[in-house]
């Protein structure tokens, strides 16, 4: 979706925060996002929802 966007940090200056989807360009960028996206599954995100407890 936004393959091609402003980066803070390049992913080879820092091993940690570089390569985060935020932080990722282009054909990296596509490389990862499938695989992160399981995770933030509408059924995932209300499960997570619902054990946070709000204050």
């Amino acid at each position: 979706m936004f393959p091609h966007h402003r980066s803070f940090i390049e992913e080879d200056q820092d091993p940690l925060f570089g390569k985060n989807l935020f932080a990722l360009k282009g054909e990296r960028w596509r490389q990862v996002r499938p695989l992160l996206s399981p995770a933030f599954t509408s059924s995932k995100m209300k499960s997570k929802m619902e054990r946070t407890p709000i204050s």
